[in-house]
């Protein structure tokens, strides 16, 4: 793990924001809730807008593709991480022009489900939301970013969040992770209920 973070934080620069973005991010995402997040805070498709161009990495990295796939496309330093038993994310930085960018592939049984582009200094977050409508929406669609997003005839959602730091969101729906995450939340609702019953049975027999 310390080699892993010493390369990421030469591939990123040396610096301090990076290799914190590096530890909080491989720390959140051993928690499922941050996945759950993730997918849960895509609005319904009828709140959604959709484009005829495809979401994807690129023209030669694609959802699904494996990870030995995207490792072979990628010409770039990067590092690769277990985060949970089905999970594996790919970090990377790049820069285009002015725009600094560190990137996360995230992989379900080694396949590409979603990818993230974080923007850590930029300051003018309206240029890159024009520049997403600009290729994926025609000129005069109207869309609030930050209540509704875009969606593909793939079933593959592009996401703006500009909280903690100005992200975009690439996600699919396909390739298993979804329903995996379905299932997660339904198990884990049902331990919860469990738990509240166990409670509350155990205090009815003291009072």
């Amino acid at each position: 793990m310390l080699l892993i973070q010493k390369k990421l934080s030469e591939l990123l620069g040396g610096k301090k924001y990076y290799s914190n973005y590096y530890n909080q991010s491989v720390s959140k995402y051993r928690d499922i809730n941050c996945y759950l997040s993730v997918y849960d805070k895509l609005p319904k498709k009828h709140y959604s807008i959709l484009t005829e161009e495809r979401i994807n990495h690129s023209d030669d990295i694609n959802f699904g593709d494996s990870i030995y796939s995207v490792k072979r496309k990628l010409n770039v330093v990067y590092s690769l991480v277990k985060i949970q038993r089905y999970c594996h994310v790919l970090f990377y930085k790049m820069r285009i022009g002015v725009y600094k960018i560190v990137v996360e592939l995230h992989f379900f049984k080694s396949k590409l489900v979603f990818f993230k582009y974080t923007f850590p200094s930029i300051n003018k977050h309206k240029e890159i939301e024009k520049y997403v409508k600009k290729k994926y929406l025609n000129t005069n669609q109207l869309i609030d970013f930050s209540n509704q997003c875009i969606i593909d005839k793939s079933n593959s959602y592009l996401r703006i969040e500009n909280e903690v730091a100005f992200s975009l969101y690439y996600v699919s729906m396909k390739f298993g992770f979804a329903d995996y995450l379905k299932k997660k939340k339904k198990t884990m609702k049902k331990r919860k209920i469990h738990r509240e019953n166990y409670v509350i049975n155990e205090l009815l027999e003291k009072l």
